[in-house]
Order: structure tokens, then C-alpha cells, then sequence
């Protein structure tokens, strides 16, 4: 059985970012939570598993862009990231590992979807069961 993908949701919107947390770990995720860029980063470099990144663009402290290109300097390059927010920008599609921009009006579906392209996990609808 494969382990379930580490994603870490970063958006300081504590609201926001707990339902979608609760609502990726009833899928099987396991979930890191970050209130801005900054504490993103504290996450990445104390070492805890993330296999994908949920970034809000817009946040105090450490925007999204600001974090992308700390991320972009660092040994995290790598890692997948899905951008979820109300006003996402073509200027960040220069940074590696972008996998989606997903607007946050198009809601949880559109996310789940890029979260499943960036964790390389298909939902069977015949199953309806996940599969990697």
C-alpha cells in the first residue's frame, strides 16, 4: 500500500485552511498547516515530509510569490505546488513546480483535481476508491 501524500497548506485565512485541512485528511492526506510564506518555509526546513504545497497568494508576513522565490533558491525546488487564491497571477508561472492555478471561485473541485495531478493519484470512478 502506498503512503498517503504530505501536503502542506499555506494561507492565513485559519478558517479556510482548516476546513480544507479536514476535508483533504478525510481523503487520506496527511496535512501541515502554515499561516504565511515564512512559517511555510520553517515547515520546509525543519524537515517534515511535504509532497505537495497549497499556497494562497495573498498574506501577510510572506506573500506567496515571496515564498515561491525563497522555495525556487532552495533544496525544496521540487516540490509540487498548487496555487489556491482569490487572485491568482500569470507571474507566477515562471517558478518550477507550479502544477495548477486554481482560483479560489472554482472552488474544492478544481483543487482536488491539481492535488491529484501533483500527487500522481487518480480517483476510480467505477471504484470510487483513490489509486496511485
Amino acid at each position: 500500500m502506498a503512503r498517503a501524500a504530505h501536503v502542506l497548506i499555506v494561507d492565513d485565512n485559519a478558517d479556510l485552511r482548516d476546513a480544507l485541512g479536514m476535508l483533504l485528511e478525510s481523503e487520506g492526506y496527511h496535512v501541515v498547516h502554515a499561516v504565511d510564506g515564512h512559517r511555510a518555509l520553517d515547515v520546509l526546513e525543519s524537515g517534515a515530509t511535504v509532497d505537495v504545497i497549497i499556497l494562497d497568494l495573498m498574506m501577510p508576513v510572506m506573500d506567496g510569490v515571496t515564498f515561491l522565490e525563497h522555495k525556487a533558491c532552495g533544496v525544496h525546488v521540487g516540490v509540487p505546488v498548487v496555487i489556491f487564491s482569490s487572485s491568482p497571477s500569470p507571474s507566477v508561472e515562471r517558478f518550477a513546480g507550479l502544477i495548477a492555478i486554481v482560483p479560489k471561485l472554482e472552488g474544492i473541485e478544481g483543487l482536488l483535481a491539481a492535488l491529484r495531478r501533483a500527487v500522481g493519484v487518480e480517483l476510480s470512478p467505477a471504484e470510487g476508491a483513490w489509486h496511485a
